[in-house]
């Protein structure tokens, strides 16, 4: 039986394992430790965007992290806000198609970006994309999946 040899690459921000720290009452649930593995370069990158706001390496994962999170769910989920339609109205001003935004509008757009983040900001390039699509008639024709 022969063995082989276990390849080991670069490590990118990977979670490794999860675990729990030890909670005196077992129907209450403790702080979830996640840990995560860097390269030397990112490790740099994490330590300088630290050193630049005043914060532990740790602490701006943990807000890094669930800022992100919350941009994802905000923008994937069913809320009060619909993002889709203050990203396609910002893409129609950008492209073109209508005037410009009006005080409803701007502040709409303030609110989508501070709740969706980047996130929203890829809603907003994606209905541009859209409007592109839509008006431009020099485009390919999509790909069929099913032709050989």
């Amino acid at each position: 039986m022969s063995r082989s040899k276990s390849v080991h690459k670069k490590p990118t921000s990977v979670v490794t394992r999860v675990r729990r720290a030890p909670a005196a009452d077992t129907t209450q649930k403790g702080p979830i430790t996640l840990s995560v593995r860097f390269t030397e370069e990112q490790r740099e990158r994490l330590m300088t965007a630290a050193f630049f706001r005043g914060w532990t390496p740790t602490n701006l994962l943990r807000v890094a992290a669930l800022e992100k999170a919350a941009y994802v769910v905000n923008t994937h989920a069913p809320t009060k806000v619909n993002f889709r339609k203050i990203a396609d109205t910002v893409a129609a001003c950008l492209m073109g198609e209508r005037k410009q935004l009006g005080i409803r509008e701007l502040k709409e757009l303030h609110y989508g970006a501070h709740l969706g983040g980047g996130e929203f900001l890829n809603m907003i390039i994606d209905s541009c994309m859209a409007v592109v699509a839509r008006t431009q008639t020099d485009l390919p024709d999509p790909i069929d999946p099913s032709a050989e």
